[in-house]
């Protein structure tokens, strides 16, 4: 299996339960949370969106956000995933 810290690697799969606890970061690198989940479309077999929770302490305060799959882009080296939208738009939703 390859391995996600190797400079040379972009997948083309990765398990769900690699994915479950990434960053999500914006365009200039803020923290905007984790990915919690990963949902699946059960009539295209395809992950529709990421469950992404956002803000609070130790789990305590979070917000959840719904963010369609395609809105996110890999990072592999980073174990991250950039969602192009503002810190301030999460905090404000």
């Amino acid at each position: 299996m390859a391995d996600r810290d190797n400079p040379d690697f972009f997948p083309d799969f990765l398990s769900a339960g690699t994915i479950k606890g990434d960053r999500v970061v914006n365009r200039d690198g803020d923290n905007l949370g984790k990915i919690e989940e990963l949902m699946i479309d059960l009539q295209d077999g395809r992950v529709a969106y990421a469950a992404v929770s956002f803000g609070g302490f130790l789990g305590l305060g979070d917000k959840s956000f719904s963010i369609p799959w395609r809105a996110l882009s890999l990072r592999p080296h980073e174990h991250a995933f950039t969602l192009d939208i503002s810190r301030d738009v999460l905090e404000n939703a």
